[in-house]
């Protein structure tokens, strides 16, 4: 079960399972927003079409919690084994994760426990970056993926501020069988959190402000985008407004964060129709060695979308 909230917007429109651009140009605004990366993307974009026949795909979301194999909060050998069997029980192709902590953690987990898997992410230093890991079995790289947005600034009573510390992390992939193309659009937004705050009111509509500034830009990455594509990962918040896309999550009384009763991750797609046989599947994802009576760890399940399309 899940539930599809509509797109709305007037600047797109899906039909025929093709993207539309009302206002053209997107890719001077490609350039202009989204700095050099952009351009590494300009080849690829311009190739991606949507191909005819028939595919199935199976691509989902974790938030695995300050996934790293340092410091004291690491995962041991048996917490990364489960991540793992996770991964490969869900029969998911391709990831979105987030809160991942560099490339050691990456690369030990693919080594030891996903042969034939890959991986890529944009390694900045702290331990709540973004990464793709795919299984090159079913699933074609096309371009490494790079961040968007990363010198984007928020102005907020007086002060520019960097709007985001977890820019969203761009992919373009092929599933193999079909020689269908695909963007991926991984996302991490501001935290609800207000802890330490003074002005516990005030902390909630900065982080409300925030997070509708960064979802507007995402909305206009689903205009710049002409191909199928998908903006999943970590919303943090229950419904994420205003979207120009659609928007799949868990229905009424199923959680994707246990610990707080609340989804907010989320699987949002452009450039497609909604199928009524669509599936998303909800991993329970806690570890039995990093929880407790009270609490799940990782706090976050993971969600799995399965297509098939025609």
């Amino acid at each position: 079960m899940w539930e599809l909230s509509s797109a709305r917007s007037d600047h797109n429109k899906v039909f025929a399972g093709k993207y539309i651009d009302d206002k053209g140009g997107c890719m001077r605004v490609l350039g202009k927003w989204c700095g050099s990366a952009a351009w590494t993307f300009l080849a690829i974009l311009l190739s991606l079409g949507v191909p005819g026949a028939s595919w199935g795909l199976s691509l989902g979301t974790w938030n695995i919690e300050y996934f790293t194999i340092e410091g004291k909060r690491m995962y041991s050998p048996k917490d990364v084994a489960g991540v793992a069997e996770k991964i490969r029980n869900s029969s998911v192709q391709i990831l979105a994760l987030q809160e991942i902590h560099n490339h050691a953690v990456m690369r030990y987990l693919v080594t030891k426990h996903l042969p034939g898997w890959k991986f890529w992410g944009n390694d900045t230093g702290n331990n709540q970056d973004l990464y793709f890991l795919w299984n090159s079995e079913h699933i074609r790289g096309l371009v490494e993926p790079a961040p968007f947005f990363s010198n984007a600034m928020f102005a907020w009573e007086g002060r520019d501020i960097a709007l985001f510390s977890r820019p969203p992390l761009v992919g373009f992939f092929e599933e193999i069988a079909t020689g269908r193309e695909f963007v991926m659009v991984n996302v991490h937004l501001k935290s609800p959190s207000t802890r330490g705050k003074n002005d516990v009111q005030e902390a909630e509509r900065y982080n409300d402000e925030k997070r509708r500034v960064q979802l507007e830009k995402l909305n206009l990455l689903a205009r710049m985008l002409r191909s199928p594509g998908f903006v999943l990962g970590d919303y943090n918040v229950e419904k994420p407004e205003p979207l120009e896309f659609y928007l799949i999550s868990l229905p009424p009384g199923h959680y994707s964060y246990d610990n707080q009763k609340s989804n907010m991750d989320h699987i949002g797609f452009f450039g497609l129709t909604p199928q009524k046989n669509w599936s998303l599947v909800e991993i329970e994802s806690s570890l039995p060695g990093r929880s407790t009576k009270k609490t799940e760890h990782p706090d976050h399940d993971m969600l799995v979308l399965i297509l098939d399309l025609e």
